[in-house]
């Protein structure tokens, strides 16, 4: 079985982790494995003919394979991956339309995410500066109307804005201006006034434990929108 993903990159991505937590519910006993560029262990081909009577069926997400070589014999043999037991699911945000044509034309399940546009990044960088602005209650309400906006954002966009910005924190913190960090002034005017009037204590250690809990909570099974919530209570309540 295919199933494709592509288009706007997050959007695309957290399709493609719901895809792949429903394929192992379905399959309960099924390995999962993800294969990508410049991968060692596993090729598509040897996956795709370990399909015996006796073998352990395979939940693949294929990583951005099929811009690179490594993903060759992929779009070479795709009515004989959509017709294998395996479960085959494709995250790439750059398909190419005759590819996601052939995908079409071999059965595949294909979904293509618009790109964001200019209205809704304006949204996601005005939620992502009043987190930084220092009221909780404020925080948590926008949250929870950003994601019930009409269409809402992706979540694992969300998460990806809050956690570039507590890089910049880093960034900031060590940089003496915008060329020394290599960023736009406006965003390092932004993200050094924070600093300089919020108490955030040591700017790593702080992105580091933000780190630690979206990794923690992809473990423990949380979604994206999850997550964010949790961030949002762990920095202020």
């Amino acid at each position: 079985m295919l199933y494709a993903f592509c288009g706007d990159r997050y959007a695309a991505r957290e399709k493609s982790r719901e895809c792949i937590s429903a394929c192992l519910r379905k399959r309960p006993h099924a390995e999962y494995l993800r294969v990508f560029p410049g991968v060692e262990h596993h090729s598509l081909e040897e996956l795709l003919l370990s399909q015996g009577l006796f073998e352990r069926k395979l939940v693949v997400f294929c990583d951005e394979v099929v811009k690179d070589s490594y993903g060759k014999h992929l779009i070479d043999n795709l009515s004989e991956y959509q017709q294998s037991p395996h479960m085959f699911v494709i995250f790439e945000p750059s398909l190419s339309a005759s590819d996601e044509k052939k995908l079409a034309n071999a059965g595949a399940v294909v979904e293509r995410y618009a790109e964001k546009s200019v209205e809704d990044s304006r949204a996601l960088f005005s939620f992502s500066k009043l987190f930084f602005q220092g009221d909780g209650g404020r925080v948590f309400c926008a949250f929870h109307n950003l994601v019930r906006s009409d269409p809402p954002p992706a979540p694992a966009l969300i998460l990806h804005t809050l956690l570039w910005q507590f890089r910049m924190l880093v960034l900031v913190s060590q940089s003496g201006d915008a060329a020394d960090a290599g960023v736009k002034p406006f965003v390092f005017s932004q993200t050094k006034t924070f600093l300089d009037n919020h108490n955030v204590g040591d700017p790593f250690s702080r992105f580091v434990h933000t780190e630690e809990i979206v990794r923690l909570g992809r473990l423990r099974g949380m979604n994206d929108a999850d997550i964010v919530e949790y961030l949002i209570l762990d920095f202020y309540f």
